[in-house]
């Protein structure tokens, strides 16, 4: 079963979309279990949400320190052996997605399996396979990861009060520490690009960044230090085939 766990915020005019594409995925109910962590919303989120009581297995409103803590505790809840995060303005791809990524799941013996999503407005397809190195200079976006749960396990959860950069700095350690990723040419979701990950800065990763990098091999730590450099961003482009800002 996969844990689809959305974190919401005020959200009303989005997550309607957002549930209803899961529920109208191709897959059995039994496949899937919804869970919505809501922070104590003031507009009428809850009231959409509550419409659809009968397909959202757990539904939580209370305060909270923000989106990672939102996701730790649908972790926390869980009940799948897989875990997916979306957002309350994102949703799946098309109705066939859970089911393919289904077959993957009961087939691989990775800890971490990935896709691509459709950023929107723009329609940018993001972002291919990633290896260590890729993973200096960008994310998976969350919306395309299904985590088996032995990772959150094994490694712990996000780090509460970032806003937007403890899942790259989760899947940037786990992906040093041996888990097993594996790439799937499957496009997931559409992923707001104009959401918080988008829009917001990160101030206490920032004060905290120093202690991370100092747990980085010497590799990552030249990479990420020179990483606008010209000759690195062409490196990247032409012998590794990805462009990063």
């Amino acid at each position: 079963m996969i844990s689809i766990i959305i974190p919401s915020f005020n959200a009303e005019s989005t997550i309607k979309k957002t549930i209803l594409s899961i529920t109208d995925q191709s897959v059995d109910k039994v496949q899937y279990e919804i869970i919505v962590i809501d922070g104590q919303s003031t507009d009428s989120t809850m009231d959409v949400l509550k419409a659809y009581k009968d397909e959202i297995d757990v539904l939580v409103s209370e305060p909270d320190a923000g989106i990672y803590d939102a996701m730790n505790k649908g972790i926390k809840v869980a009940k799948g052996e897989w875990i997916y995060f979306l957002g309350a303005d994102d949703v799946l791809y098309n109705t066939s997605v859970l089911s393919e990524v289904s077959e993957k799941l009961n087939t691989t013996n990775a800890d971490i399996i990935y896709g691509d999503v459709v950023k929107t407005p723009s329609q940018t397809v993001y972002d291919g396979k990633f290896n260590a190195y890729k993973m200096v200079f960008k994310n998976i976006c969350h919306q395309a990861i299904f985590y088996h749960k032995s990772v959150f396990a094994n490694h712990g959860t996000y780090i509460a009060d970032y806003t937007i950069n403890a899942d790259w700095e989760f899947n940037f350690k786990t992906m040093l520490s041996g888990v097993r990723f594996q790439y799937i040419p499957l496009t997931v979701a559409y992923f707001n690009e104009n959401g918080a990950s988008g829009t917001r800065q990160d101030i206490a990763y920032e004060i905290r960044r120093k202690e991370f990098f100092g747990q980085l091999p010497l590799w990552a730590k030249f990479c990420f230090k020179f990483r606008k450099t010209f000759w690195m961003k062409w490196y990247s482009k032409n012998f590794l085939n990805f462009e990063y800002a």
